[in-house]
């Protein structure tokens, strides 16, 4: 079957994408930045990914070129499309044969893989020419749909049986769908929204109970872990009990003769006066004295480890840790659901306080914090836990119930509309349910206008009113007052669809291009205005806070780009005037600035939440596909009926692994012994005590009785100034996850200095020793937690750093549970 000039085109644009991301990528490999000084810094050198700078921009170059490369592609009656038809034709006698084109497209790969092979000299390159392969034959297939009209033709009999079930060509079975998928997002949110939220024991040293079996007295966690798991360096410390050491050696470094330790050797800890080992130490950072001093411990810990290896456990001991490593998990990364949350409750909290604009750290944006507490204090009964919750896990019902009205007024097709939500709905089980809850840096809010965006620019293109345009532009201005970062990514894709759409329809060029330049000055000016000091921004692209792309997930992400560049060709190679394409362009834009933001702190976690959008994106260019193809619409019903049926599939594996995440949640409330919080400020059930807590609040509301902000030094500080109605005065509202350099370090201690309060609220236990609370890497289940353990020492160590400094102008006047109060001496010193 010979090709058409079309298909011919279309494998001219694969070749020549598929090398513009091959060549990118190994430039992006010779590209050396320099490390920030702070990169072997206690807080953040354990996870510093050297590469992060890399990453992004190796990203941004392929978005950047590609579609520029695309846009040539497009264009009309240009140099650059007589430039573009000659090639083609010198690739023509090639492409035309498929063997021979085949060849082409293969030596285009190969000699690329093979240069990154000898650079990267990874073993995982073979897992990653799997996937190339499997990109390039994807990519064919789409860039030839007359191979896909064969197969269909070939499956004619086949659909044509599918087509006569009637039960999934009704559309009462799409509504059912619909239906019982908003049954299913409800009961995702039902405890925290119309009961009470359960929140799990996320601090390792809070003290909890558990049930080994049914009908058994409840046993104390910390009393169990010492006393069966002796053989290990770590043990269970909580803050009812003294800090255990066996495993340290008086004195300072220098004084062992210990030569400076390299920040990847996690089995070192020490201060000023202690040394201390888990596991085996490195022998070449020793001197010959060190190694005659440290050798008893470096043999007992090597016995321990042994033992622990070979120990077998009893069914009581591994029932113990079956119901209890998912808290001690979330104990040890001590950024689990109320860190999360505390960024928004914190800057909300301020607000409501009224502490000044200019003192509010709003990573979100001070418009969301506005509107939140605006929406707290009006329709719920003020600023609490349990009102937040319920506000923001409520935008996840008011977000899809738009969401699906909108995707049926673009399609009217209850049948797309269906499989758009019900795969949406499966990407959101796919979380996990702890996760889903974890956080409100992914909940609809945040991106809550987009679309709307998608909407009025659908209506533009379709009835080209300029009032539809101009209501886009306000929604695209309105979602950076709301979100400064996501309304950026908005706005951006807005002026880049609305750019394309008048220069390939040469429609209002001059209109659009001022009306560019009006608008980007405005929203300049929004973005810093409603923009926060964001402490952390800078160092997720340093590396200090980012993790590390594969690049076979960079290769998914380009591979989605690629084949979206396909569709979009086809469409605009054979598009009719009347099928508007101007809110695909906006949602094409949008999803690829999303998937920045992704790499820009790179987990999976970031990228689900708003995977719908790519659900979306595709799902609106091959139903505009679909209606190009007036040969296709014979087997729609099949088609669809198809798709319906392997999306049923999706969902019900999604709604399997969601319900099985959910039970194991509920499971800790069934196995641990659970308390009913009723602070004025936080209505929850926990397994966590509120009593030790509301000890903490009665000491800080005592000692700053006229003051609404008050200075403490504490792992707890993302909660305790919350409970108790005030804020911290310090630099940051979650000290141990905002000391990433020695810059915040110096500034924690320079407030101190500086404003010398009289009271202080200190971790009770900041000066423990912390080395027999790293995790034991042979340790069952939770030994995988060890590096993550050694980042948590590193971190609170760094806050007893912040106290030393100035501990000795200060006495302990009162001391509780989670933290003492210290009060200023008489005696100053000079600094």
């Amino acid at each position: 079957m010979k090709m058409t000039w079309a298909n011919i085109k279309i494998g001219y644009l694969l070749v020549v994408m598929i090398n513009i991301v091959f060549l990118i990528h190994y430039t992006a490999l010779l590209i050396h930045i320099k490390l920030p000084d702070y990169y072997r810094f206690e807080g953040v050198a354990l996870l510093f990914n050297a590469n992060k700078k890399r990453e992004l921009l190796e990203y941004i170059l392929h978005i950047v070129f590609l579609g520029l490369f695309f846009f040539m592609i497009i264009q009309k009656n240009s140099y650059l499309q007589r430039y573009k038809l000659k090639i083609i034709k010198i690739l023509a006698p090639i492409i035309r044969h498929k063997k021979y084109f085949a060849v082409l497209v293969l030596s285009c790969i190969i000699v690329p893989i093979l240069i990154i092979m000898i650079e990267l000299n990874q073993t995982q390159n073979v897992l990653k020419i799997k996937l190339i392969f499997e990109i390039v034959l994807l990519s064919i297939l789409i860039g030839f749909p007359f191979q896909i009209q064969k197969k269909i033709s070939s499956l004619g009999n086949s659909i044509k049986k599918i087509n006569t079930i009637s039960l999934i060509k009704s559309s009462w079975f799409y509504s059912f769908i619909l239906f019982f998928g908003f049954l299913q997002l409800i009961y995702i949110f039902i405890d925290p929204i119309f009961f009470k939220a359960k929140v799990t024991n996320e601090f390792f040293n809070i003290p909890e109970t558990s049930y080994l079996q049914q009908d058994t007295n409840a046993i104390d966690n910390t009393i169990f872990f010492n006393q069966h798991f002796s053989s290990a360096i770590t043990h269970k410390t909580d803050v009812t009990s003294e800090a255990y050491c066996n495993n340290c050696i008086s004195g300072a470094l220098s004084d062992l003769g210990i030569l400076p330790p390299l920040m990847d050797d996690y089995n070192l800890s020490f201060n000023e006066s202690l040394v201390c080992i888990n596991g085996i130490l490195d022998y070449s950072q020793l001197s010959e004295s060190a190694k005659i001093k440290l050798y008893p411990l470096i043999l007992q810990n090597q016995n321990t480890n042994e033992e622990l290896k070979i120990k077998n456990y009893s069914s009581e001991e591994e029932s113990f840790l079956n119901k209890n490593a998912y808290e001690i998990k979330w104990g040890i990364y001590s950024r689990g659901f109320l860190h999360h949350q505390n960024f928004m409750l914190s800057p909300i909290n301020e607000l409501g306080l009224n502490r000044p604009i200019s003192e509010i750290n709003a990573q979100y944006g001070l418009g969301s914090a506005y509107v939140m507490k605006f929406f707290l204090e009006r329709m719920t009964s003020g600023i609490t836990y349990d009102n937040w919750l319920k506000l923001n896990y409520s935008f996840y019902y008011i977000y899809f119930i738009f969401f699906v009205m909108i995707v049926w007024l673009i399609t009217r097709d209850v049948r797309v509309t269906s499989i758009v939500f019900l795969l949406s709905l499966s990407l959101l089980n796919n979380r996990k349910y702890d996760f889903i809850l974890l956080g409100p840096a992914e909940a609809p809010w945040r991106h809550f206008i987009d679309i709307f965006v998608v909407y009025t620019l659908y209506r533009f293109a379709l009835s080209r009113k300029l009032l539809y345009l101009f209501v886009a532009l306000v929604l695209s201005l309105l979602a950076i007052m709301l979100n400064p970062q996501i309304g950026l990514m908005i706005f951006l894709a807005f002026i880049g669809s609305t750019i394309f759409y008048s220069i390939y329809e040469n429609y209002l060029k001059t209109e659009v291009f001022i009306g560019t330049l009006i608008s980007t000055m405005i929203a300049g000016v929004l973005y810093i205005k409603f923009s926060s000091e964001n402490v952390l921004g800078k160092y997720y692209i340093d590396g200090a806070l980012g993790f590390h792309v594969p690049f076979s997930d960079l290769m998914v992400f380009l591979s989605v780009f690629i084949v979206g560049y396909s569709l979009f060709f086809i469409i605009l190679n054979k598009r009719s005037t009347k099928i508007p394409y101007l809110h695909i362009i906006f949602l094409f834009l949008y999803s690829q600035a999303l998937i920045v933001y992704v790499m820009w702190h790179y987990n999976y976690d970031g990228l689900l939440p708003r995977s719908f959008i790519y659900i979306l994106t595709f799902a609106l260019l091959i139903n505009t596909l679909y209606l190009e193809q007036p040969k296709w619409k014979k087997y729609s019903i099949g088609l669809s009926n198809i798709v319906i049926i392997g999306t049923l599939l999706v969902y019900g594996t999604s709604l399997k692994h969601f319900m099985k995440s959910k039970h194991s949640h509920d499971a800790i409330f069934d196995t641990h012994t659970t308390y009913t919080w009723n602070l004025e400020k936080a209505k929850f059930i926990s397994t966590m005590n509120p009593a030790l807590f509301e000890n903490s609040v009665q000491l800080i509301q005592k000692y700053s009785l006229h003051n609404n902000g008050v200075y403490i030094i504490s792992e707890y500080d993302n909660i305790l100034p919350f409970l108790s109605s005030k804020y911290s005065l310090m630099p940051f509202f979650d000290m141990k996850w905002y000391i990433v350099t020695p810059q915040e370090l110096h500034k924690s201690i320079a407030t101190l200095r500086e404003n010398k309060p009289e009271y202080l609220f200190v971790d009770t236990g900041i000066d423990r020793n912390l080395n027999n609370e790293i995790i034991d890497p042979k340790f069952p289940q939770i030994g995988d937690f060890n590096e993550e353990s050694i980042w948590r020492v590193q971190r609170l160590n760094l806050l007893n750093k912040i106290f030393q400094s100035i501990a000795s102008d200060y006495q302990l006047i009162e001391k509780g549970y989670l933290i003492s109060v210290y009060k200023k001496c008489n005696n100053e010193k000079k600094y």
